[in-house]
């Protein structure tokens, strides 16, 4: 790895060991202030995706059985990557939080990679549910009249069977390379895992890559079928592969970008200094973050049946509001009878 986070440290004390970001916090007000603004700024995107994401859980599980798009497979498999985006930003919330609490104190990597235990597993999964809907969409497109016939709860636990093994690898790795140097300071982001012993974490991060142009690859050969087959005409049909080829550009897009830079630091002839590599990671990182809470959007704006699912919800929670409301407002007061 060319950028020098984890070669150049010093050990401060016995329960401290400082790495360059360390040091660049002692001593640079201007990094200081970028920490503040980081977990501002990622709070407000996981703001926005966390809710994003819960609305297309809530309206996958509780209106799937009025809507035919919401009981395909691919719904399912939806719901299920923005659950696991749900985890990924629930760690810009947390690093928000300590901030609110510490500021932008440094902890110990040990410390992070506990706080940071269920957003790693979120982000691992989520990339590999993105690869997984490639495939279902390959699938339903080359063997369409089979795929129709598959028994949905086997074909989405092998499904989640798959997922769940890629997130176990890659939790572990990336937890595992935070430990191992457990007295490391570092800011408590999410991205501190990252910035542990280089290693096995290198290779999640190839593998990413290499999951994300898969999922990619997957799309294009969709693509192609889409055109070459007259059975795919139906405008619902046109409309929700509109929406794939959207959340294929925006959502597997965003992780492309970041992965193929956290892919180009470790060419030979990149040298960047820690301080450089975290403000890059820190850009690269907003197109990541807005790829995560982009699902929602896509499917209201490109699929009626989800557009029309989450107005009913919308409705079905103003409801209940003001019912509850208006339930509290006309509580009748006994009054005492006047002697």
């Amino acid at each position: 790895m060319n950028v020098t986070t984890s070669t150049t440290i010093d050990t401060v004390s016995e329960t401290v060991v400082a790495s360059p970001l360390y040091l660049a916090y002692d001593t640079d007000a201007d990094f200081r202030l970028s920490i503040s603004l980081t977990a501002c700024v990622y709070a407000l995107l996981a703001t926005f995706g966390i809710i994003f994401n819960t609305c297309v859980c809530i309206t996958t599980v509780k209106y799937r059985k009025y809507y035919t798009t919401l009981r395909s497979n691919t719904s399912i498999l939806l719901a299920v990557e923005s659950l696991l985006e749900i985890m990924h930003q629930s760690g810009h919330i947390i690093f928000f939080v300590k901030f609110l609490i510490f500021g932008t104190k440094f902890i110990t990597a040990k410390i992070t990679s506990f706080m940071m235990f269920i957003p790693t597993f979120g982000v691992g999964g989520a990339v590999c549910t993105l690869f997984s809907l490639s495939a279902d969409r390959l699938l339903a497109i080359a063997i369409p009249i089979k795929y129709t016939h598959f028994h949905q709860s086997k074909y989405i636990m092998k499904h989640l069977i798959f997922i769940l093994i890629y997130i176990v690898h890659y939790t572990f790795e990336m937890v595992y390379s935070a430990i191992s140097q457990p007295n490391l300071m570092v800011s408590g982001g999410l991205s501190d895992l990252r910035s542990a012993p280089p290693g096995a974490k290198e290779l999640n991060q190839y593998l990413n890559l290499a999951v994300a142009l898969g999922s990619v690859f997957n799309y294009l050969i969709v693509g192609i079928l889409i055109k070459l087959r007259t059975d795919t005409s139906d405008d619902r049909i046109k409309k929700l592969y509109r929406s794939l080829s959207l959340i294929v550009l925006i959502n597997i897009g965003g992780y492309l970008i970041f992965y193929t830079f956290i892919a180009f630091t470790h060419l030979p002839f990149i040298q960047l200094t820690p301080v450089q590599y975290w403000y890059c990671t820190l850009v690269y990182g907003l197109f990541l973050n807005t790829a995560a809470a982009s699902v929602g959007p896509i499917l209201y704006l490109n699929s009626d049946e989800y557009r029309e699912a989450f107005k009913r919800a919308a409705r079905d929670l103003l409801k209940f509001i003001f019912c509850k409301t208006a339930n509290n407002s006309t509580k009748v007061i006994p009054m005492t009878a006047q002697r």
